[in-house]
């Protein structure tokens, strides 16, 4: 995880909530502040945890599913298989995807998350 991609991130999400805030409540107290940046830190989790679980290669098997399938039931493709039954399983493998943005976004997320949890524990 790069220092500066986690800076980029946290001050997004600083910036996202003070925009949320004021959207939403037209009004800069602190228990909207808090309502807003608990909101952003939802967001960054989901969106972080998306790109992880991607990147963790979870969905993997099932698209490999989907394409023999898919392959499996047109008809050109079932021939070139019982001409070349090699050639079809290089096609299935898997894709890799790498999204750096991904562990930042958890942390400034889940930051952002325990720091509203403490300040509402408080109030």
């Amino acid at each position: 995880m790069s220092k500066k991609q986690f800076i980029r991130t946290f001050i997004i999400g600083v910036i996202l909530s003070l925009i949320l805030t004021y959207l939403i409540y037209k009004t800069f107290t602190l228990l909207a502040i808090v309502n807003a940046t608990f909101l952003v830190s939802l967001l960054y989790l989901i969106i972080g945890s998306a790109l992880f679980l991607v990147q963790s290669g979870f969905f993997n098997g099932i698209t490999y599913s989907f394409k023999r399938f898919f392959r499996r039931t047109r008809k050109i493709d079932e021939m070139i298989y019982e001409v070349n039954p090699e050639a079809e399983e290089e096609s299935y493998l898997p894709k890799e995807h790498h999204f750096p943005i991904a562990y930042p976004i958890l942390a400034s997320g889940s930051i952002f998350f325990v720091v509203t949890l403490l300040i509402a524990l408080t109030m």
